[in-house]
C-alpha cells in the first residue's frame, strides 16, 4: 500500500469532518445555542482520524478479495469493533476526563456479567433476579 494513499484519506476524513462540525454547528446557531465550532471539530478530529487511518486497509481488502462476502462480512465487524475500541483509547489517551475507553470497558464486562448472572438465575424463580 502506498504512503499518498493514507494521506488521501487524512485528507478526505478531515474535510469529511470539517464538513460534519459546519453542519452540526450551524443547527446549533438555528436552534439558538452559541457557535462552538473549533470546540467541536477538536473533538471530533480524532473519531474521523481513526477511520482515516482504517480506511485505506478496508479498501485494500476490497480490492484483494471481491467476491469473499463472508470474509468481508467478518472483517466489517472486526473493524467496527477495532473502530470502537481504537476510537475509545483515542479519546481516553487525550480527554480522560470524558474517556470513552472506561464506557467501551464497562459495556463489555456489563454484557459479560450479565451473561453470568442469566447463568446463575436459571434455576431461581425470574423475581428474584433483577
Amino acid at each position: 500500500m502506498r504512503p499518498h494513499w493514507w494521506l488521501v484519506s487524512f485528507a478526505v476524513w478531515t474535510a469529511i469532518c470539517v464538513l460534519s462540525v459546519t453542519q452540526h454547528d450551524l443547527s446549533a446557531v438555528q436552534q439558538g445555542r452559541p457557535s462552538a465550532w473549533l470546540e467541536t471539530f477538536v473533538n471530533w478530529l480524532p473519531g474521523f482520524h481513526v477511520r482515516a487511518l482504517l480506511s485505506p486497509l478496508v479498501l485494500w481488502l476490497s480490492v484483494r478479495s471481491p467476491r469473499r462476502w463472508l470474509l468481508h462480512a467478518g472483517l466489517s465487524a472486526l473493524f467496527a469493533l477495532a473502530y470502537a475500541a481504537l476510537h475509545a483509547l483515542v479519546i481516553g489517551l487525550f480527554w480522560p476526563h470524558e474517556s470513552q475507553w472506561d464506557l467501551f470497558q464497562k459495556i463489555l464486562t456489563k454484557r459479560a456479567g450479565k451473561a453470568a448472572k442469566a447463568r446463575q438465575c436459571a434455576g431461581i424463580q425470574v423475581l428474584l433476579c433483577p
